[in-house]
């Protein structure tokens, strides 16, 4: 489906305000009866105009983008899974734990006890780059 331009350009705008909508809401209903609401676009039109502009349904950009919050706070904070997985709009920690292991292949616990690891690395990496040795 090709846009003419102006069409395309209120359609952008739009969908960067749904975005910023999303990003702020991640544990409200960000059904597409509700997002269409926000958008102001019937629901069927939202999801092909999304599709078009973003490279990937309304859904998966939800589905990513709460885990990505959730990975985020996995490393950040000392939060438990429960607590994150509600956050980010999951009924249950079995059910975040699942998409969560589709998506990085690994349990959440698994990335949060890995993430520090890492960080822990990178830390190490900087101060070696700065001249400080660490024995």
């Amino acid at each position: 489906m090709k846009l003419k331009k102006q069409t395309e350009l209120r359609y952008r705008k739009k969908i960067s305000n749904l975005l910023n909508y999303i990003q702020r809401h991640l544990e409200c209903d960000l059904s597409l009866d509700a997002l269409s609401a926000v958008a102001h676009i019937s629901k069927y039109h939202l999801h092909r105009v999304f599709t078009i502009i973003t490279g990937e349904s309304l859904l998966q950009y939800i589905k990513r983008t709460r885990l990505e919050f959730a990975a985020q706070r996995l490393n950040n904070t000392g939060d438990s899974i429960t607590q994150i997985a509600i956050d980010a709009g999951y009924c249950s920690a079995s059910a975040f734990t699942k998409s969560f292991r589709k998506h990085y292949n690994c349990t959440p616990r698994e990335y949060r006890k890995n993430s520090t690891k890492h960080t822990i690395n990178l830390t190490a990496i900087s101060n070696i780059d700065r001249g400080e040795h660490l024995l």
